[in-house]
């Protein structure tokens, strides 16, 4: 059917987005979008684990970049590769190895705002795949020209299968071993206004 047309001949405008938009979702692979910051993060050189996150309103569909974005909730999702590399003498899996241990990873906003979270392993969900849920209280997106990064931290990593950690030679640690992670996924519910 064409479009409807006023008296004058020209076609009347397309209702645009609602104005509110909620249970958004957006998924990162952190690996593959944060590059860098993955870099420095499988391979820290102070005492902690820490991530910088540039969430702006760029990394989100083209559509929403000039509205108001809020996250609502933050999914992690701890990816571990298939096997060891050859030189670990383990004849199981970074994910088995994992098995039911917890851990701990805090997540804090562009204003400092710190939200905790324990990652879990349950065989049902995922495949036991570790994740975590973070509940946010709406925490609005900056926009590129005040960019502010998100944080986000493994506080420690000391009561993870020693496989699962690494020492480096500098000092400090120990860490999420880089030989046996993928990827982190980070899943974003969000809504725009």
């Amino acid at each position: 059917m064409p479009p409807a047309q006023s008296q004058s001949g020209v076609a009347a405008p397309i209702a645009s987005y609602p104005a509110k938009q909620t249970n958004l979702v957006r998924f990162f692979s952190l690996k593959h979008e944060f590059p860098t910051e993955w870099q420095q993060f499988m391979h820290p050189l102070g005492t902690s684990q820490t991530m910088s996150l540039f969430l702006t309103n760029e990394r989100f569909p083209f559509q929403h970049r000039a509205k108001k974005i809020s996250l609502s909730n933050v999914q992690l999702f701890l990816k571990f590769k298939a096997a060891y590399p050859p030189s670990t003498s383990s004849a199981s899996s970074p994910k088995s190895d994992y098995g039911t241990n917890q851990l701990e990873v805090s997540l804090s906003d562009p204003s400092k705002t710190s939200y905790p979270g324990t990652f879990v392993s349950t065989q049902g969900i995922l495949d036991g795949v570790p994740y975590v849920s973070i509940f946010l209280p709406k925490v609005r997106i900056t926009s590129p020209g005040r960019v502010t990064p998100w944080m986000l931290t493994i506080p420690s990593v000391a009561n993870l299968p020693a496989f699962l950690q690494s020492v480096p030679f500098g000092g400090g640690g120990p860490f999420l071993n880089s030989a046996v992670i993928d990827d982190l996924f980070y899943v974003c519910q969000y809504s725009v206004q």
